[in-house]
């Protein structure tokens, strides 16, 4: 609706959705773990051929240089580039486990998503200023409702608007 491209942009904000605590921003800080949001502010898709029992798909990986809020950085993420651009990623389970279990390959690419709207439970552990938040009940029992509407109204700081359908 805003008229963002499906291909990535520069300035695109992203979320990674999975942790990886050995990835380090350039200060040391932060490590790359699920449900953490950066914009992209530059990248390279290079093609990987992994030998035929890994897989015989071509994969294209997103490198790229993420800026979080605090201006840190993480350099050179390898980013899956078929799951953010189809939200499917490339590898299956099996495929991955044999790329991360390789010396020769180094990472299976690490699976992100487009951030400019996220579900509550991906934004768990995060906090903003502003927050709208659409509620829904379906498919919730009510105490499921409950601890649902919480995690969602404890991510704004600042201001909270509620949507009810």
């Amino acid at each position: 609706m805003r008229g963002y491209e499906k291909e990535p942009q520069i300035g695109d904000k992203v979320i990674s959705l999975r942790n990886h605590w050995d990835v380090f921003s350039s200060s040391g800080t932060w490590a790359l773990t699920n449900g953490s949001i950066g914009v992209l502010k530059e990248y390279m898709i290079l093609n990987k051929t992994f030998p035929r029992y890994i897989t015989q798909k071509q994969v294209p990986y997103m490198f790229s240089e993420i800026e979080l809020e605090d201006k840190d950085f993480f350099p050179s993420i390898p980013i899956d580039y078929i799951a953010l651009t189809t939200g499917t990623p490339a590898l299956d389970g099996k495929e991955t486990y044999l790329v991360n279990k390789s010396t020769t390959y180094s990472d299976a690419p690490y699976e992100f998503a487009y951030a400019y709207a996220i579900t509550t439970h991906k934004a768990q552990g995060s906090e903003w200023d502003k927050v709208l938040v659409v509620e829904e009940r379906f498919p919730f029992d009510e105490e499921e409702h409950r601890r649902w509407l919480y995690t969602a109204i404890t991510r704004a700081k600042e201001k909270l608007v509620i949507v009810r359908s």
